[in-house]
């Protein structure tokens, strides 16, 4: 390579910018020119190709890798916390969080199936469900109460990385953690596997290292990770791997899988929107509650301790109802009552808190309770399918048990609507009552206003306000339903132990055995609790599938790469080469190993070594095209670094154990930079286009596909 001409100008550059933070990872949209940065302080920023930034994401876990949905409408974020954010492409908004793992998440991978006949003949189910029920319907942000919640009806926005499109074919997100826990999601959204990486040829003694890459086959049968394994042994040298998994029922009988994880995505999204729906009224009821015990209740209570009085709040306001003649107490209270313009105040607020709770129960929660409860028939029939269930584990027995809770769970929304209909016509006239009472205590004191009269309670009415005092004065009877004690954050799908693990077993047992036949029973089961056991049973209905598929994935190979010394881990990149995977890495030795495995029994890899001559350092590396790989070298004893394309499809291969040495292709387009640079490295054959850090915060695009003529153009200071 210290012979090989520079090129003489290869790779224009676009852009030269200089960032205040230093550059951690960048990562090129597939589909736009867009580039994603990764600073040290854990930000994200998007930039468009002439460095216009459109927006910055912080996070409150660290950010640790990035990457690309494969349509270009995503960015999937890996944290130090276990967690994986999906954000939106357009505003950098947060869509999805999903709970994938316990340790760090240290790489992530987005790819696009390619079933056998291209896009997934999914489209008739999903139309249908639209063509019955329409959209999901979207909880407000920042619901407060008087907000007139219930004259909004905005409807739900359909968005790959939520709400799969209907026309997108398969794609799964590969996220691994710092402890070789692999986890692969469909759309991004649902779970669909999960195993941890295991060195069966290795001793006990070696623990696992970095995990360096990670890469799925696009047709689905294979996924190789690229790890170390770290050997006490022998001063901290660190074997490097790649373990080969196959996957062939992913390919196999991926549209089963595609039809799951859509109702699995789908039934989840929508009771994240039914929780945030009930978190939206508690939070208003909350409100009226608070307030009504501050002006209300507490007042009475301070005018009887003052008073010495023994009575109640509830027996005091029952004798004034009776005989309609306060006592000294309530004289006290109704002097330092607000007046009628505060009660007004107070009843207005009760009448809105009323209407929207009411309206977001019943135009929000119960129409996306009624989708769950339709999806989940569509399910039932998935589930009898006798192939399928072999497959994929879904059990019919637990769907049908979810559907009995998803209709009692409607039926208890409805009856909570109805609850807060009455409700609301008792707050009135208790309002209207009390009201009457402090303009007549108003008129014995001769202080009653010209025009002001005391609106008449009927019997009937009176009765009705008893019935307030002795239930909802007294005890709150919708509170309950609406408390977040028993109701749990949504983590979807949940997290639970081995399908063939006792303690799940048990819960399966248990919940098919609950019995809610009783109707009486039912009314008094508080709506949280209902929601807490829908949520446990449609866990079970997903925790199937996920258990059935992760059992069924082997792993067909585990090959040594090479070794180094911890920490100087080598580069590595992997790509989808033929039917198999093209590696490639560093070695100690100034080489570059490129490694195709190609998943055979007879000959499971071929490789090549390339000497990259003892002046260069390499950097870093990134397959640019089919079999095209983009080196970043720095120059020993100058300042100075260079770009190389090489294309792999012009190295021989042969034995992967072979050591014999290649010198690079003297085809290379390459281009020389006055300064070191440093990593990331960041390259898209797909929009040609390259991106170089120089010194952590010196950033210069380039376009690969066009080159300068004459003299290299030098990055200026």
């Amino acid at each position: 390579m210290d012979e090989a001409d520079d090129g003489g100008g290869s790779f224009s550059v676009l852009v030269e910018k200089k960032t205040w933070k230093v550059v951690e990872r960048t990562e090129w949209s597939p589909a736009m020119d867009l580039l994603a940065v990764l600073t040290q302080d854990g930000q994200l920023t998007l930039h468009r190709l002439n460095w216009q930034k459109l927006w910055t994401a912080a996070f409150e876990a660290s950010a640790v890798d990035i990457c690309w949905k494969p349509n270009g409408k995503a960015i999937a974020v890996g944290h130090v916390n276990g967690n994986v954010s999906i954000l939106d492409v357009e505003n950098g908004d947060l869509l999805k969080t999903l709970r994938l793992h316990q340790a760090p998440v240290v790489r992530l991978r987005w790819t696009w199936l390619m079933g056998k006949q291209g896009v997934l003949p999914t489209e008739e189910y999903v139309d249908r469900l639209h063509d019955v029920l329409g959209e999901p319907i979207v909880p407000l942000p920042n619901q407060q109460s008087g907000g007139g919640i219930h004259d909004s009806n905005r409807k739900g926005k359909r968005d790959g990385a939520v709400w799969p499109d209907p026309e997108e074919t398969m794609n799964v997100l590969c996220s691994c953690d710092r402890d070789g826990h692999v986890a692969l999601s469909a759309f991004g959204v649902v779970k669909i596997a999960h195993w941890c990486i295991d060195d069966r040829n290795s001793t006990e003694e070696r623990k696992l290292g970095e995990i360096l890459k990670i890469e799925l086959a696009k047709n689905g049968t294979k996924l190789v990770t690229v790890y170390g394994v770290k050997d006490p042994t022998e001063c901290g040298k660190e074997h490097i791997r790649a373990e080969l998994m196959d996957l062939h029922i992913l390919n196999g009988k991926m549209k089963e899988i595609h039809q799951v994880a859509l109702f699995s995505a789908r039934v989840g999204m929508l009771m994240e929107y039914v929780a945030q729906s009930v978190e939206a009224a508690r939070k208003s009821w909350k409100d009226l509650m608070d307030s009504f015990e501050k002006k209300i209740k507490k007042q009475l209570v301070v005018c009887l301790q003052d008073d010495g009085s023994m009575n109640s709040t509830y027996e005091e306001l029952l004798s004034l109802l009776a005989c309609g003649a306060p006592s000294r107490a309530m004289e006290q209270f109704l002097l330092v009552m607000p007046g009628e313009s505060g009660l007004k105040r107070i009843a207005k607020q009760a009448e809105a808190a009323c209407a929207d709770v009411h309206a977001i129960l019943a135009k929000r929660a119960y129409p996306n309770l009624r989708m769950v409860l339709y999806l989940l028939e569509d399910l039932l029939g998935l589930s009898r399918c006798i192939n399928r269930i072999d497959v994929l584990g879904v059990d019919e027995h637990c769907v049908l048990k979810a559907l009995d809770l998803v209709t009692l769970l409607l039926l208890q929304v409805q009856r909570v609507v109805d609850a807060i209909e009455t409700v609301q016509g008792q707050y009135q006239l208790f309002f209207k009552w009390l009201n009457s009472v402090i303009l007549m205590h108003a008129e014995d004191r001769g202080e009653r206003k010209v025009g002001e009269e005391a609106e008449a309670v009927s019997l009937m009415e009176m009765d009705r306000i008893v019935q307030f005092l002795g239930l909802q004065y007294n005890e709150d009877c919708i509170s309950p339903h609406l408390s977040r004690s028993h109701c749990r954050h949504v983590r979807w799908p949940i997290p639970y132990p081995d399908w063939r693990d006792s303690h799940l077993s048990k819960k399966v047992r248990a919940l098919l055995h609950l019995d809610f036949s009783d109707d009486r029973y039912s009314l008094d089961v508080p709506l949280a609790h209902l929601f807490a056991y829908v949520e446990e049973s449609l866990g079970v209905v997903f925790a199937g599938p996920l258990d059935c598929l992760s059992r069924s994935f082997k792993r067909s190979a585990s090959l040594p790469l090479g070794e180094t010394i911890h920490p100087a881990l080598p580069c590595v990149d992997v790509q989808n080469h033929a039917d198999g995977f093209l590696i490639a890495l560093s070695e100690p030795q100034f080489c570059l190993r490129l490694i195709h495995l190609t998943g055979s029994s007879t000959v499971p890899a071929l490789g090549a070594r390339l000497s990259m001559g003892a002046s260069s350092e390499l950097v870093d590396l990134m397959f640019y095209k089919d079999s095209v790989l983009a080196l970043l070298f720095n120059g020993k004893g100058a300042s100075e670094s260079k770009l190389v394309l090489l294309d792999c499809e012009e190295v021989d291969l042969h034995d992967w154990e072979d050591s014999r040495i290649q010198a690079l292709p003297w085809s290379c387009r390459q281009r020389v930079f006055p300064h070191l640079s440093s990593q990331p490295l960041a390259v898209m054959g797909t929009r040609g286009v390259g991106c170089l850090v120089f010194g952590g915060k010196r950033v210069v695009l380039l376009d690969m596909e066009e080159d300068e003529g004459g003299e290299e153009e030098e990055v200026e200071e």
